[in-house]
């Protein structure tokens, strides 16, 4: 069976944590993970505005950012960016929110059965069912693909994950499953399914009795 494919909005793509958990559950194969130009551009926008980059060259480091992520799912052919003209022959039919059309063309043009945003009020059931696509939270994404044959994938994906920042797969599961400073948690949900059925401990937060 394919794994399913999905196209990754900006405002989940910028938020490191988000987009690297994601990241490396495509190139794990649990997903397809697709974006476009316009995304990219988005994205690059956003980190330009709203997070603290590491450098004096702000926007070289975006773009560092941004292709570290599209290389690494290239070489492992575990995703692809989908074709500008595709999206502007599909856009003026889609009925969403007009800012997210692109987003909704851009998964109705690659076959993409879910758009992983947080604003899922943008891509509302009467828009996005009609062309096969639920919008859904990184959460909601990664529980739907979290089955008893997919586990021990999910799992080493996410020691992967934790490796790759020098961290246990606990705190890395703390990390993505407590509200930070900067926002929301990012799957809070997953990371309890992950911790009771794989025997990985979920630390506890500070202060937490």
């Amino acid at each position: 069976m394919a794994a399913p494919r999905a196209i990754v909005d900006a405002d989940v793509l910028y938020r490191r944590h988000a987009r690297n958990l994601l990241v490396w559950h495509a190139i794990a194969g649990l997903f397809q993970f697709h974006w476009s130009r316009r995304i990219l551009d988005e994205t690059r926008a956003n980190l330009l505005a709203n997070v603290r980059l590491a450098s004096l060259d702000r926007a070289a480091k975006a773009d560092q950012i941004l292709d570290r992520v599209t290389e690494s799912l290239d070489l492992a052919i575990a995703g692809s960016e989908v074709r500008q003209d595709d999206i502007d022959a599909i856009e003026p039919a889609m009925t969403n929110h007009p800012k997210d059309r692109h987003v909704l063309a851009a998964a109705v043009a690659c076959r993409a059965d879910t758009v992983v945003t947080y604003n899922t009020k943008d891509f509302p059931r009467r828009a996005a069912e009609p062309h096969g696509v639920v919008a859904r939270s990184p959460d909601d994404f990664l529980v739907s693909l979290l089955e008893p044959s997919t586990r021990d994938v999910a799992v080493a994906a996410l020691r992967q994950h934790a490796a790759f920042h020098g961290w246990s797969v606990s705190r890395l599961l703390d990390t993505i499953g407590s509200a930070g400073s900067r926002g929301p948690a990012i799957a809070p949900r997953y990371a309890r399914l992950i911790a009771r059925g794989s025997g990985v401990a979920e630390r506890r937060p500070q202060g937490a009795p």
